[in-house]
């Protein structure tokens, strides 16, 4: 319920439904709402969502990279930047993504060429 209200933008409704939760919310229901807060720019709640997510998993990188984001969209670089600085101090990192490419029945990685095979 909370992705969908998050997903249409209702993003107070979905804060209001998280609060009424008979249990506490879990990281899934929390980094619904985060997207949320991202897609359509609510940086007051992406910021208390975020600390949510934080607290209860503070390992996960996601969730500092996706509030960096969050600031950052909103013109916040030097607030970006503390986010990014506090993922350093506590030694939490995102591996980078990458994306595979098939070429004559063949996969590869797009910092390769046809050559190096």
């Amino acid at each position: 319920m909370v992705d969908c209200l998050a997903r249409a933008g209702l993003l107070e409704e979905a804060e209001m439904f998280i609060e009424a939760m008979p249990m506490e919310p879990d990281a899934a229901v929390l980094a619904a709402m985060l997207s949320g807060c991202r897609v359509h720019n609510n940086i007051e709640i992406g910021e208390r969502i975020a600390k949510k997510l934080i607290k209860l998993e503070p390992e996960k990188a996601g969730y500092y990279v996706l509030l960096s984001n969050i600031l950052a969209d909103a013109g916040r670089f030097n607030e970006a930047e503390k986010v990014r600085e506090v993922m350093k101090e506590k030694f939490v990192s995102k591996l980078p993504g990458h994306s595979l490419i098939e070429s004559q029945s063949r996969l590869l990685l797009p910092s390769q060429s046809e050559a190096d095979n």
